[in-house]
């Protein structure tokens, strides 16, 4: 929570924005627990990294090491909304009826496609006089009051986003136009080299 940088990694422009994710993540992870062996630990990200392999890899982990849990965005879908619709009307109405802002959260339990079983998700609904907004977390933090898991677990992630963005528009972290992927992963690792001395 502190914005200091643990690792910078260059990937092809046209893979997905999770590949990678998995490995390194495991690599600090077991890290972590070798030298906390009772620490919690808690992944957080946005909708990309909801991916079933990444998912799996961290429940694997918690089985082996213990306490490795996930609060990951979901993407809207129709299956996602269908099971929102009442939580989304019921918000409505409460709006139409109060004019005020509304805001209400429930756990889903969630079976997706791709998914080797079902898992829990929170759901977020507000509505306001610019309507419904909708928003799902998958997590394995199930134990928790949803609103909870939402503002404490997940939102925070927005600074951790911030701290990128310094890296990458502050420093010119993303300037990396060498015609070599190797140049550009060097150009990358002197970026991150700066930022851990400014930090």
């Amino acid at each position: 929570d502190s914005g200091e940088l643990i690792t910078a990694m260059l990937r092809p422009g046209k893979v997905h924005a999770a590949r990678g994710a998995a490995r390194i993540l495991a690599r600090l992870i077991r890290a972590i627990k070798r030298r906390c062996p009772g620490a919690a630990i808690v992944v957080r990200g946005d909708s990309a990294f909801a991916m079933p392999r990444l998912m799996a890899r961290l429940e694997a982990l918690s089985d082996e090491l213990g306490d490795v849990h996930y609060v990951l965005g979901l993407a809207k879908n129709s299956r996602l909304l269908a099971f929102a619709a009442p939580l989304l009307a019921e918000a409505a109405a409460q709006h139409a009826t109060t004019k005020r802002f509304v805001r209400r959260f429930t756990w889903l339990s969630y079976p997706a496609e791709t998914w080797s079983r079902e898992r829990a998700v929170v759901l977020k609904v507000e509505h306001s006089e610019r309507g419904d907004n909708p928003r799902f977390l998958v997590t394995t933090l199930d134990g928790f009051d949803p609103g909870l898991v939402y503002d404490r677990a997940f939102c925070p992630r927005g600074q951790r986003e911030n701290f990128i963005k310094d890296f990458k528009n502050a420093l010119s972290a993303d300037r990396l136009s060498c015609h070599r992927f190797a140049a550009n992963a060097f150009r990358l690792f002197l970026h991150a080299v700066a930022y851990r001395l400014m930090h």
